[in-house]
């Protein structure tokens, strides 16, 4: 008799533990459906997103050019100041020399 009971059970628990499977095999159907509609949206993001990228790159190579070309033209402005610094200095050389000539 309990042997007959023991199986019986046992059969309950298998046909239980059978249910929840088929339960969670639904489940797992159902978010690999949501995944895989995610996924596809986010390749569609993507594209876009790469899209966006690219013009973001492009901006930034034109702002380095107009940067760079900036940069160019202050290194011009300071070579004139170079140019300049030596007239300066020979000025005050000049101004020194001529007031040690007059205070000799």
């Amino acid at each position: 008799m309990n042997a007959r009971k023991e199986r019986h059970a046992l059969k309950e628990q298998i046909k239980q533990q059978q249910k929840l499977l088929m339960e969670e095999k639904k489940k797992y159907k159902q978010l690999q459906k949501q995944v895989d509609k995610m996924a596809k949206l986010m390749g569609d993001t993507d594209d876009e997103e790469e899209e966006v990228e690219e013009e973001e790159e492009e901006e930034e190579e034109t702002e380095s050019e107009e940067e760079s070309e900036s940069e160019e033209s202050e290194e011009d402005d300071s070579e004139s100041d170079d140019d300049q610094a030596p007239i300066e200095k020979r000025k005050n050389n000049l101004q020194v020399s001529c007031g040690r000539k007059y205070h000799d």
